[in-house]
């Protein structure tokens, strides 16, 4: 029987939390000192035999909201690019189709280029890109763009360098 102490408040029991072994003051039917360990007891001591939404299959959780058994739940979180084939991981409301931003471009080009001028058209349109042109960074929607001010009179030379 635990022993009972008096304080401001009443009488309480002096115990020891079941989780980190504590010494507090409570009532009768009180484990534990605090909150998080009444969480952190349950969560590694109480199992639930839930069934899998997918599979159908019965299995043992910790979480009474889990819905999906492991080998589902990584079917489902797991990926394959589109572009490069590389797995990727996902959580289970996104719906993303690429395993990266360079994967997701419509357009694929050597990023590179001009890394090493070692041709006349390079250097001339190295050259054009650094008078006509600048790169914005759109940090909204975390991409750079190529902007590009020309006049009507040079869709033709666009159309070129694209």
């Amino acid at each position: 029987m635990p022993l009972m102490v008096k304080t401001e408040k009443g009488y309480f029991y002096k115990k020891h939390c079941l989780q980190c072994n504590k010494e507090f003051l409570g009532v009768k039917k009180r484990k534990f000192c605090s909150i998080k360990c009444s969480v952190l007891y349950r969560s590694k001591n109480r199992k639930y035999s839930l069934k899998c939404k997918k599979c159908g299959k019965i299995f043992h959780g910790y979480n009474p909201r889990q819905f999906y058994c492991d080998i589902c739940k990584e079917e489902l979180t797991s990926r394959t690019c589109i572009t490069c084939g590389k797995k990727f991981f996902i959580k289970l409301s996104e719906k993303k189709k690429y395993c990266s931003k360079t994967c997701e471009r419509k357009y694929l080009f050597k990023e590179d280029i001009f890394s090493e001028i070692d041709t006349f058209e390079k250097a001339y349109w190295y050259g054009f890109l650094m008078g006509d042109g600048h790169i914005r960074l759109d940090e909204k929607r975390s991409i750079r763009e190529l902007i590009l001010g020309l006049g009507k009179k040079d869709y033709g030379h666009l159309i070129k360098f694209a």
